[in-house]
């Protein structure tokens, strides 16, 4: 069970997420089934290039920096993952 302080860092990450475009969202969709960007470049038919640039400006808008200091040096990629997985489950 999350303590309150964690519940409300959930709520965040959720709020956030669901101000992803329905581009972003595919894309961060993808990440949480840990394929990699040139697998998901693949999947949508997009260049890598611009799956690279969806990836820098979803971290950008779930502020992915300031989530790695709160998960403890966590990897943004495996915050993503843990982040949109949450929110699959919520919605």
């Amino acid at each position: 069970q999350l303590g309150a302080a964690e519940r409300d860092h959930v709520v965040e990450r959720l709020g956030l997420v669901s101000r992803l475009t329905a581009a972003q969202f595919k894309v961060a969709r993808l990440v949480a089934q840990c394929m990699t960007n040139a697998e998901i470049a693949r999947s949508l038919v997009l260049s890598k290039g611009t799956v690279e640039r969806q990836m820098e400006e979803i971290y950008r808008q779930l502020d992915l920096n300031k989530m790695q200091k709160e998960e403890r040096g966590l990897e943004p990629r495996a915050i993503l993952i843990k982040t949109i997985c949450i929110y699959m489950m919520d919605i």
